[in-house]
């Protein structure tokens, strides 16, 4: 059960992971207003992708595995503790590099 978390959570991170990629590379090619509007709705996305996928995949995993044990609430109250986590991991990674920008 634990190696299924595990193989979900380094997936998505690798998924993650190719999107910030992209976006750091589109940034670097265009400089005008037009296109920093759209670059700003991107990273607004991305960040909402960030935190949405991460939770969803693990309320889901949660119910799924609180119907097939029958632990209810319990593994649900896990997923979203994982959840939640891993969503806040995702922030931070995604959060640093404008951070140390600033500065």
């Amino acid at each position: 059960m634990l190696n299924i978390i595990l193989l979900f959570a380094i997936k998505l991170n690798k998924f993650l992971e190719e999107i910030f990629k992209i976006d750091t590379i589109i940034k670097k090619v265009v400089r005008n207003e037009k296109t920093k509007v759209i670059l700003a709705l991107s990273v607004a996305f991305q960040l909402g992708f960030a935190i949405a996928i991460p939770l969803v995949g693990f309320l889901w995993l949660g119910i799924y595995l609180d119907e097939k044990f029958k632990t209810s609430p319990w593994l649900f109250i896990l997923a979203i503790i994982l959840g939640l986590g891993f969503a806040f991991f995702q922030l931070r990674y995604f959060i640093l590099p404008f951070l140390k920008k600033k500065q």
